[in-house]
């Protein structure tokens, strides 16, 4: 019990935290992406153009945080493709919350 639990333990979180940094990153390219057409399209005056773009990017995290959704249909792939298999279900249960309601954290890093 003692050292291999910890030691899948620990294997489980480093499978599971850069899958959730890339989920991450995916949010934070779609907002600085975001952001800055608003802003150019701001300081043009444009205001129609500044509304279309918020709802584009509005769609576009939405869009992104179903994809992410439906690729937990593909987490134990994917999690074998990586090399998790000695610890799967560890890693399964720290990834499955994350990837079933990414737009809890998601769409506050996209907007």
């Amino acid at each position: 019990m003692g050292i291999t639990d910890d030691s899948e333990s620990f294997f489980a979180i480093g499978v599971a935290v850069p899958l959730v940094t890339l989920i991450i990153g995916f949010g934070k390219s779609l907002g600085v992406g975001t952001n800055s057409l608003i802003s150019r399209e701001m300081g043009e005056g444009d205001i129609e153009s500044t509304f279309n773009s918020i709802l584009h990017g509005i769609v576009a995290c939405f869009v992104l945080g179903c994809v992410i959704m439906l690729s937990t249909l593909f987490l134990p792939n994917i999690l074998i493709l990586i090399g998790a298999t000695s610890s799967m279900d560890l890693s399964m249960q720290y990834l499955a919350p994350i990837f079933l309601c990414p737009l809890f954290f998601f769409f506050p890093i996209c907007l």
